[in-house]
């Protein structure tokens, strides 16, 4: 008993390139004790098993062969066994007759073999799973099967389940179904176009199949334009992102024109640019605009935010998400939150949404604002806002008597203060910037006046005098009636006295009064100095005054220094005399300070 081999074979080629002629080889065996002919169909070792994408162009069960005997009649062989394989058999009977020389498959009632002429279909519809791809074949000493045209391969992945089954159509600018004759069998052989139509349908897709492959067989020809797609049984709904189309294509006969493979996982995209920004302010109906390819039946975008300032996000339709935020809590810094669109079989898509700061009030005068006693009465304080809302205004307060109501102007504040009477208290107040969600920005305005006096008034602490070692005090000192600057007969000498703590004040002036003397030749001269860390500490700055009529029984303003911060300093007085007798004396009355509260209670 002698096998010779028949099988569907198919050369592969992407987009029409290679070449493979398929030739399977078949034989016949017979067995007359019930007059039925077995047919083996066996993939030889020098033949290539066709595979494209995981799907097998093999014989299938139900396949049959239209064989013609010696009369040129049709004798249909049907597959037996190896479905599924390309080892398979296929029985039929011959009735006592032998076979001829051609066979054509698929077997149809149109299936005709007349000389060196056959004829074969294309049809138009057949069930999934099969690939019915029309092929003659001739003997000799034994079958050679070859194929009649080209095909067409269409592979979807990631399909998404439907809820009823799906059907598979193919669609051309030409005839695709419908018989031909394929002629001149023994020289070269000549295929007729088809006169059917130009649709095929492969029928039966299962509602849930995720990975569909399907082969069209079509007539060699050029200029083709076609499209596939998948629909859904019952409504002939299109599945989305099945649609395919080409145009201008060439087929040629024993190849495979394969698509580009269409994955149909559902992918989110998002068409508003990310980050979002948004205000500070409390904002309703924010949107996110969003499209999703390969869209599934039954499913929905869903959202989530992982922030509890991004409110309300809801779908509002296939296109669109809407979102509000509250507001800034006052002063609140920068944030951003994170909105999550999912879809079932799709990845999830993040959409960032960062909302500004509360607004800030930018003060970029320097504060305090000092201000002399008198002449400087205009004052100005520059500002911006970082981060303004819409419709709203910087506003300004203040509770002094001394400073005008200030006017608020485009970019500064503007106010005027009071001049100051000589002698009068040193004196500061609060000016208050506020905006709406921003904190409150508040400024001093010091105004230069009195701040400390020391004396000779009376009390129970006399001080007899100023001894060579000085005399020191501390806070506001009162000693007897006038310090009394004592010193030796005939000599020069320098007396002085000296604060033990540091003065918390900025220091711009004294007013220096003294008193009479006692046989005092001369005095050369009176030096006020500033010093840091003690009064004999670092000098900062001085001032002073010459000649004894200009010096006793007088009041003398002396200007520590132009430009000199005299903030927190310990202060040294100095007299350098020349006395006449022992216990000769100056008396001195008061030193008044002057200058600006510099610590704000």
């Amino acid at each position: 008993m002698e096998g010779k081999i028949m099988k569907k074979y198919f050369a592969i080629i992407a987009l029409a390139s290679l070449t493979l002629v398929a030739c399977e080889k078949v034989q016949e065996f017979f067995d007359d004790s019930d007059d039925v002919t077995t047919i083996y169909a066996i993939a030889g070792a020098n033949n290539t098993k066709t595979t494209v994408n995981g799907l097998n162009v093999l014989w299938s069960s139900g396949d049959v062969v239209a064989v013609a005997n010696e009369n040129d009649e049709i004798v249909e062989f049907t597959l037996k066994g190896g479905a599924g394989s390309n080892e398979a058999s296929f029985e039929g009977t011959l009735g006592g007759k032998e076979l001829g020389t051609y066979a054509v498959y698929p077997s149809t009632t149109n299936s005709a073999v007349s000389g060196t002429t056959v004829s074969v279909d294309y049809l138009d519809t057949w069930a999934y799973g099969k690939t019915e791809v029309p092929m003659w074949g001739k003997k000799v000493s034994e079958y050679s099967f070859y194929n009649v045209g080209g095909a067409v391969l269409v592979t979807y992945s990631n399909v998404p389940a439907t809820t009823n089954g799906k059907h598979f159509v193919f669609t051309s600018n030409k005839n695709i179904t419908g018989t031909v004759t394929v002629s001149n069998l023994g020289g070269t052989p000549a295929v007729s176009t088809p006169a059917g139509g130009n649709t095929v349908t492969i029928t039966g897709i299962p509602s849930d199949a995720t990975s569909v492959s399907v082969i069209v067989p079509v007539p060699a020809g050029t200029d083709y334009n076609i499209t596939a797609a998948l629909y859904e049984d019952s409504t002939d709904a299109l599945v989305p992102g099945t649609l395919k189309a080409a145009t201008g294509r060439t087929f040629k006969i024993n190849n495979i024109t394969k698509f580009d493979d269409v994955d149909l996982t559902p992918i989110i995209t998002i068409e508003t640019s990310s980050p979002i920004a948004v205000a500070s302010t409390a904002s309703t109906d924010n949107a996110i605009t969003y499209n999703i390819a390969n869209v599934a039946a039954g499913e929905e975008v869903t959202t989530s935010a992982n922030v509890a300032w991004i409110e309300n996000v809801t779908v509002v339709d296939e296109t669109t998400v809407t979102f509000d935020v509250a507001q800034q809590p006052q002063g609140g810094a920068g944030r951003s939150g994170e909105i999550t669109l999912s879809y079932n079989g799709a990845s999830n898509v993040v959409v960032t949404v960062n909302q500004d700061p509360a607004p800030v009030i930018n003060v970029s005068t320097t504060t305090p604002l000092y201000v002399k006693e008198t002449g400087e009465s205009s004052q100005s304080v520059s500002y911006t806002i970082s981060y303004p809302t819409a419709g709203s205004a910087l506003t300004a307060a203040e509770s002094l008597d001394w400073v005008s109501t200030p006017v608020v102007g485009a970019n500064a504040v503007t106010f005027t203060v009071t001049d100051q009477t000589h002698g009068a208290n040193a004196r500061y107040g609060i000016i208050t910037l506020n905006y709406p969600n921003a904190n409150p920005v508040s400024f001093y305005v010091s105004q230069e006046g009195k701040v400390y006096t020391l004396s000779g008034t009376t009390n129970n602490n006399t001080q007899s005098g100023v001894k060579d070692n000085g005399i020191s005090w501390s806070g506001d000192v009162s000693v007897g009636n006038q310090w009394q600057i004592t010193g030796t007969k005939n000599q020069t000498q320098t007396k002085e006295f000296h604060s033990t703590t540091e003065m918390p004040y900025n220091v711009t002036s004294v007013d220096f009064t003294m008193g009479g003397y006692n046989a005092v030749d001369s005095i050369e001269s009176l030096v006020i100095s500033a010093h840091s860390g003690s009064s004999t500490g670092t000098e900062v700055g001085s001032t002073s005054i010459s000649g004894r009529n200009n010096i006793v029984n007088k009041t003398n303003t002396l200007t520590i220094g132009a430009g000199v911060d005299c903030t927190n300093k310990y202060y040294k007085f100095s007299f350098n005399s020349i006395y006449f007798k022992n216990n000769n004396y100056i008396n001195f009355t008061s030193a008044v300070f002057y200058g600006f509260i510099v610590n704000f209670n």
